[in-house]
């Protein structure tokens, strides 16, 4: 055992004052791991070869004295799905109080949101079984955050994972721009995207190869430390958009409760906002996983307690599929590294989704959608030589790919007609820069940006993410041309697609309807359908439809309130705001006029 993490925790404003009380914790802690470890032995796994070896996850389950999420528990804070994601490896499943202790055979230990703090009698238990070999799964939410008071950066647990894994518990809030205390305090809109690293590792790869959005509800922040004195860590998910608030007393109003206590006038909470001397910023990490090069134990860290709960991260729609797919891909991913399988072992992806790396490379689309044929060498710039076209859409973005017949140049440039109503006349003409993904949409002599649109150009090729909010759902493209957008003395004129474009049509959600980094969300709420408006009142026609747990962005709001307009890849429309869940204070939103 790493006698450095019973060395003095360093001064922070958490560890400030009480050095002593956590030496004597760290001492009795100590004391208990060395007479639990000399207790009477049970099987281990060397005592079982010979047989086939059948991989046993244990569950920590202390709904009393660390108010876990249970696995036993098949409702919305339980994490019985998380256990079926084993099962499927094949893997035993059991649950155990800390009060006992865990079996010696154990594998994967899983500990899903406590809300209090590890006692050192328990702490010691699960230290016990990663010194035997097992790896440890870790899911914890932040400080204060719906009135929970799990281990902080100094605690016991802190000190393990950054001792033998380099991931450290860092005592921070993570805040979007829209979040208010009021907004935090309901925990199902206390919701944000976070998004997969690049650092290329078996748990994340998946995520970052189609750049697959994940949710979290109420995050803390993580240290990782890539190399240890004998250890080694990586990142798996981050935001960037948020800041790390640190002043948590005032943020979660705190200082309410303490005046109500004392007899005193209870204060108004300070909003909060970002102070450059205290608050962190930038690059923010939630998820890590780590391995220790001593005992070759892993280790996974995640900073929120939600994100593999029943009806949070692991939620289902009606038809079965994840909510949130990011969130299943990770859970699955997660498993199977700690189980240490091979990756090429890991789960299938969920059914029912668009995998597409936009890479501007077409290998990976589905051979069986048709490409139209273009005639080769009729412009002088091979590197702008359409060879062919096609495109598809599922339900919510519309998806194309222009092979070239030769290098793609770099400075691309293209523009297409859409007949976006129907009407059998092209009525929008799109613009896609080089260089960004800003989408310039001209309809008439009104120009406007495309913020979820992408377009990116690879060796010999082109690949565009279009939503059909903006777009309609096309049948077929009328007309396509590819340019240089370079301004040269002499431009020979665009090469066009000869034929219109066919587009497929396939029954598939997309992996994240919604792409528009830094806007407020807000998600359908409801055990029925919400329906979707023209305008902010029932006397207007209906849209679309949206059910529970639909995601969207919130464009703005009407001035009494009662109605959001709110937009994802597929549909722009008016919804009742008793029937959403922003996770902002709409207050705060712009007042959208309508006719």
């Amino acid at each position: 055992m790493s006698m450095n993490i019973f060395t003095a925790p360093p001064t922070s404003p958490q560890s400030r004052g009480g050095a002593q009380a956590r030496i004597w914790v760290l001492m009795m802690l100590l004391v208990v791991f060395v007479t639990i470890s000399m207790s009477a032995p049970r099987q281990t796994r060397a005592q079982t070869e010979g047989t086939p070896e059948i991989p046993l996850v244990v569950f920590i389950e202390e709904p009393r004295n660390l108010q876990t999420s249970s696995v036993t528990d098949p409702g919305p804070d339980g994490s019985s799905r998380l256990a079926e994601v084993f099962r499927a490896y094949g893997a035993r499943t059991q649950f155990v109080p800390l009060e006992q202790a865990i079996p010696r055979d154990a594998d994967v230990i899983v500990l899903i949101r406590p809300r209090r703090g590890l006692s050192p009698q328990f702490l010691a238990r699960i230290y016990t079984q990663i010194e035997n070999g097992a790896n440890l799964l870790l899911a914890i939410d932040p400080l204060r955050h719906q009135t929970a008071n799990p281990d902080n950066g100094g605690s016991g647990i802190a000190r393990i994972i950054g001792a033998d894994y380099g991931i450290g518990l860092l005592d921070v809030f993570l805040v979007e721009p829209y979040f208010t205390a009021e907004s935090t305090s309901d925990l199902r809109r206390s919701y944000s995207q976070v998004f997969p690293d690049s650092v290329g590792n078996p748990v994340s790869a998946t995520l970052q190869r189609y750049n697959i959005p994940l949710q979290v509800w109420g995050a803390r922040a993580l240290s990782v430390a890539a190399l240890g004195a004998d250890s080694a860590a990586f990142p798996l998910i981050y935001t960037d958009s948020a800041y790390g608030e640190t002043t948590l007393v005032t943020f979660f109003g705190g200082e309410q409760n303490l005046s109500a206590r004392q007899g005193q006038p209870t204060p108004t909470p300070i909003p909060p906002g970002y102070q450059i001397d205290l608050d962190l910023a930038g690059r923010l990490n939630v998820g890590a996983a780590g391995v220790n090069l001593t005992t070759n134990t892993r280790a996974v860290v995640f900073a929120d307690g939600e994100i593999f709960q029943n009806d949070y991260g692991l939620a289902r729609s009606f038809d079965g599929r994840p909510i949130n797919p990011g969130n299943a891909i990770l859970a699955a991913n997660v498993a199977g590294w700690l189980l240490e399988l091979d990756p090429a072992a890991y789960s299938d992806l969920p059914a029912g989704f668009t995998y597409l790396n936009l890479d501007g490379d077409g290998a990976d689309w589905d051979a069986t959608i048709p490409a139209i044929e273009d005639t080769i060498g009729d412009t002088s710039l091979l590197g702008l030589d359409i060879v062919r076209a096609r495109a598809f859409r599922n339900n919510h973005y519309l998806y194309l790919l222009i092979e070239t017949s030769a290098l793609t140049d770099s400075a691309a440039q293209l523009t297409m007609e859409l007949d976006t109503d129907a009407d059998g006349m092209p009525d929008t003409a799109l613009t896609l820069l080089p260089g960004t993904n800003a989408v310039q949409a001209r309809r008439g002599e009104v120009s406007s940006s495309i913020p979820d649109a992408e377009m990116q150009i690879g060796a010999n090729g082109i690949e565009v993410r279009l939503p059909i909010r903006e777009v309609g759902a096309l049948d077929t493209i009328p007309n396509l041309c590819v340019q240089s957008g370079i301004e040269l003395a002499f431009p020979p004129p665009p090469d066009c697609v000869d034929f219109q474009i066919p587009v497929r049509v396939l029954d598939q959600d997309d992996l994240a309807p919604v792409r528009m980094a830094g806007t407020m969300l807000a998600k359908a709420f409801t055990v029925d359908v919400v329906n979707l408006r023209e305008g902010p009142s029932t006397d207007f026609r209906r849209v679309a439809l949206a059910v529970n747990g639909d995601l969207f962005s919130v464009v703005g709001r009407n001035e009494a309130g009662d109605w959001l307009l709110v937009q994802n890849a597929a549909v722009q429309g008016w919804a009742a705001a008793q029937l959403m869940n922003p996770n902002g204070d709409i207050s705060a939103l712009p007042v959208i006029e309508t006719p």
